[in-house]
C-alpha cells in the first residue's frame, strides 16, 4: 500500500493497493464504515479520503479494501502521510513542506477545536 496527499482546493489522501499479480477481479471498499468508490489506477486499486476539513487533518480514518474475499484494513490521517515523509525523506523541500503542513494542522486544530 502506498499513499499520496493532495493539497489542492480540498485536502485529500489517496491510498493505492497493489493486488497479488494473479488477481484479476474487482474490489470494494469502505471509509469509516461507509461504502466508497474504488478506482483502478495503473494496476492498483485507489481509494480516496476526500475533502478533509482543516481541524480534522489529524483524525484517523479506517479504510477497508476487499478483493476476492481478502480484506486489508488501514488506519490513516493526512498527518500520517506527513509523518511518513518526515521519517523517510532526505530532501529539504519535502521536509520543509511537511513541517509547514504539520504546523498548519496544529494551528487549525487549536483554532477550531480549542
Amino acid at each position: 500500500m502506498s499513499c499520496s496527499l493532495s493539497l489542492d482546493s480540498d485536502t485529500s489522501v489517496s491510498l493505492y493497493f497493489t493486488p497479488v499479480s494473479s488477481y484479476k477481479g474487482s474490489a470494494s471498499a469502505t471509509l469509516d464504515g461507509k461504502d466508497v468508490a474504488v478506482a483502478k489506477s495503473g494496476g492498483r486499486f485507489k481509494v480516496v479520503i476526500p475533502s478533509i476539513p482543516a481541524p480534522e487533518l489529524g483524525d484517523l480514518h479506517t479504510v477497508r479494501l476487499t478483493t476476492g474475499g481478502r480484506m486489508t484494513t488501514v488506519r490513516i490521517s493526512a498527518l500520517s502521510y506527513a509523518n511518513a515523509i518526515l521519517r523517510s525523506s532526505k530532501k529539504d523541500t519535502e521536509i520543509n513542506a511537511m513541517t509547514a503542513f504539520y504546523r498548519y494542522c496544529a494551528a487549525a486544530t487549536e483554532v477550531f477545536k480549542g
